[in-house]
């Protein structure tokens, strides 16, 4: 599981730091050394580790219906755009250009930490989504999973 915000620089040659923290939470040596980037939601990257994309993938074939357009224009939408990257010794990955590019990606990034993904959104992007959501925390709970935070509780920051 992956949760937090980091903020980060791209280097001149696409190279991104992925959070130490990050690395720390997955077991094995191995999931440290790949992952798979792709095309997210809003206009920012996901970050999944091999393991975890293999079952995404896994999923989505389970779900999908190879009939029904939608699923057809999903699929070719999201997977042209996967691709593999390794993690150097510093930490990095390289993020594709054309990934770079659709998600608007400048020097200044975040980070985030999103379950079992992690997000990469350029900096202004990531202020800007922040700022256009006119639902909090707690309405969004309730929408999503039919509750309310408990009274009293402090709504995460991010």
């Amino acid at each position: 599981m992956f949760f937090g915000t980091f903020e980060h620089s791209l280097d001149a040659k696409n190279r991104l730091f992925v959070p130490k923290k990050f690395l720390e939470a997955i077991d094995s040596e191995s999931e440290r050394q790949s992952f798979y980037v792709v095309k997210g939601f809003e206009r920012c990257l996901f970050l999944y580790c091999k393991s975890t994309w293999f079952q995404l993938v896994k999923h989505i074939r389970e779900q999908s219906n190879l009939g029904d357009p939608n699923a057809r224009n999903f699929a070719r939408l999201f997977f042209p755009t996967a691709e593999a990257v390794s993690c150097d010794k510093q930490r990095r990955v390289v993020i594709p250009d054309a990934l770079k590019r659709y998600a608007g990606l400048d020097r200044e990034v975040v980070v985030l930490g999103v379950d079992e993904r992690m997000e990469i959104w350029d900096r202004r992007s990531w202020a800007e989504f922040n700022e256009s959501q006119d639902k909090g925390l707690d309405q969004y709970a309730f929408e999503v999973l039919g509750t309310r935070p408990e009274p009293g509780a402090t709504p995460p920051k991010g």
